[in-house]
């Protein structure tokens, strides 16, 4: 294959993702907004960056432990969050942000909180 055609397929594709984006949008909203029942777990969902630890979000949103390790796992099984490869999956990291599909989350100004990662961050 000549490097014409790489570039061909290379512009195809990425226009196949545009619109595959742009179907995906009301989808995604719909999801969040039957998935994410409150303010507390948006909160939740926005702060998991892959970076925080259970604990830190705890502090932040003032959600217990054991329902962030279980929003953790119910939204790592629908596919809207993944295993943090810098915590080796002792963290989770959301897949998209809320306000990428338009979903407004009040979230507290002193956000910096990040603690070393502890065996029982997640299971």
């Amino acid at each position: 294959m000549d490097e014409q055609s790489l570039v061909r397929i290379e512009k195809l594709m990425e226009e196949q993702l545009k619109w595959a984006k742009l179907a995906g949008h009301s989808q995604l909203k719909t999801i969040f907004k039957e998935t994410l029942t409150d303010d507390e777990e948006k909160k939740v969902y926005e702060f998991s960056d892959g970076q925080r630890s259970i604990r830190d979000i705890e502090s932040l949103t003032n959600v217990g432990r054991t329902k962030v390790a279980t929003l953790w796992k119910k939204w790592y099984k629908m596919g809207i969050m993944e295993k943090s490869e810098k915590y080796e999956g002792k963290r989770m990291r959301r897949l998209f942000s809320l306000s990428d599909v338009g979903i407004e989350v009040e979230l507290p100004t002193d956000t910096q909180t990040v603690q070393q990662p502890i065996e029982e961050d997640v299971e």
